[in-house]
């Protein structure tokens, strides 16, 4: 099995912000981001897959998973049995949508979104054969890069421009930016913790095969303040 349960526990495990900025600067993870996604286009993962910063903003109890609903991610009562990676609610599923690597290899999703709907059956498997090469090879270089405590893989489904993500008490808010919000007039800590291909307008675009601009880059942030340190990250 490619994808571990879930548990509070691991989710627990996760640097804070702070700490993983920290650990990304420290291990090169700019340079480290740059070789996952050669390995995302090379095997044509771009509308599937990211790099995540691997992190946290609070912890969880047992039986509590963070899920995000319509950009806002907080956490929900859930019934974390030893064998869940999945867990229906509200007629509909909580899905994964950001995975961590563990010491033996495997994905352990850590962050899910809701969907109103049951998305696919009990014995369809979460991932196709190809989808299972990819994750086999992602985890390999992760390790190989000494990142396994840096970075996961992430959903790119439905996401297609730049946003911010805030935390405010026991909520995650993420609001969509324009492409061309400048960075180096922030304020505080922005901080990037998400990189991928999504659809923009901005000078350097490629073609993803089916007429849609897609751009290479660090699609979300992060905003402090964390440790009145300052770091800002651009892709124009």
């Amino acid at each position: 099995m490619i994808v571990a349960p879930y548990s509070s526990d691991t989710f627990n495990t996760l640097p804070s912000l702070g700490h993983a900025r920290e650990l990304f600067k420290n291990r090169q993870g700019e340079d480290a981001v740059q070789h996952l996604l050669d390995l995302i286009e090379q095997q044509g993962m771009e509308q599937k897959f990211g790099v995540i910063l691997l992190h946290r903003h609070f912890d969880l109890q047992k039986n509590e998973a963070l899920v995000d609903t319509n950009g806002t991610s907080t956490s929900w009562r859930i019934d974390e049995t030893p064998d869940a990676t999945t867990f229906k609610k509200y007629n509909g599923e909580i899905i994964p949508h950001s995975w961590m690597i563990q010491d033996d290899g495997q994905l352990a999703p850590y962050e899910f979104a809701f969907s109103p709907t049951l998305s696919r059956d009990d014995d369809t498997p979460d991932f196709d054969m190809k989808d299972i090469q990819f994750l086999d090879e992602f985890s390999h270089l992760v390790q190989l890069l000494g990142m396994k405590d840096v970075f996961g893989l992430c959903s790119m489904k439905g996401r297609t421009q730049k946003t911010m993500e805030v935390t405010e008490k026991g909520a995650n808010v993420t609001f969509p930016l324009e492409d061309n919000y400048d960075f180096n007039k922030a304020t505080d800590d922005v901080i990037p913790a998400m990189w991928g291909y999504f659809s923009g307008n901005t000078k350097d675009q490629s073609s993803d095969g089916l007429g849609l601009p897609v751009v290479r880059g660090c699609y979300q942030w992060c905003q402090g303040p964390y440790e009145n340190h300052t770091w800002y990250h651009d892709t124009t």
